[in-house]
């Protein structure tokens, strides 16, 4: 077997291979804003529950719920893992079981309890890559969860003429999962049509 055709096998076995090192599989940002500002401190409690309801869900799984916020928290990035969060691979497993639950949001604040959450069902969290067939990440390896903290703006109330533009409660968020996809079977199928050729050619060859 010539260098080339050496050099073509392990090409396709490359492509045929998962990666060793996941990347970004998905990627979206988050929002919680208030019209009015309902808070007295700047002290904040997050957390995200995935679970099988929104408000009191049968077998939650939290994320993110050692995480306290403050304004002063603007370019901070938190991350899960295997590593450092004991629920990482309930996290994981839920967020690639191929079941449309749901997921919850929650900026408490520390000192009263006051609360503002959002929720969506995990084919809307994962709009452009979930679907009724698969509504979350079915069949990727979860290797880590980052939340990136973009904006915090948190303005006490003021008459009109000096309130600011924008709600005085904003909370801006990036939540990115790292890992590795599942390939497409038409990737598949076309890396191992390759191998297929490949070996046919040199054998071919050979005789």
């Amino acid at each position: 077997m010539n260098r080339t055709l050496s050099a073509c096998l392990l090409a396709a076995f490359a492509c045929l291979a998962p990666s060793a090192r996941g990347g970004i599989l998905f990627e979206r940002s988050l929002v919680v804003d208030r019209s009015v500002n309902i808070f007295t401190t700047s002290q904040f409690d997050l957390e995200f529950v995935l679970g099988d309801a929104f408000f009191t869900p049968s077998n939650p799984v939290k994320l993110f719920d050692d995480v306290s916020l403050t304004p002063a928290n603007i370019g901070d990035v938190y991350v899960a893992n295997a590593t450092n969060e004991p629920a990482f691979q309930s996290v994981a497993d839920r967020l690639t079981d191929g079941n449309d639950e749901y997921i919850r949001l929650v900026l408490e604040e520390s000192a009263s309890g006051r609360k503002e959450q959002r929720g969506w069902r995990e084919s809307g969290f994962f709009v452009g890559h979930g679907s009724t067939l698969d509504p979350d990440l079915a069949g990727a390896t979860i290797e880590g969860v980052q939340l990136r903290i973009d904006g915090f703006v948190l303005n006490s109330s003021s008459p009109a003429a000096l309130a600011p533009a924008g709600p005085p409660v904003q909370v801006l968020m990036t939540f990115t999962v790292l890992g590795t996809a599942v390939p497409e079977p038409s990737t598949l199928a076309l890396a191992a049509a390759g191998l297929a050729m490949l070996v046919r050619a040199g054998y071919t060859r050979r005789r």
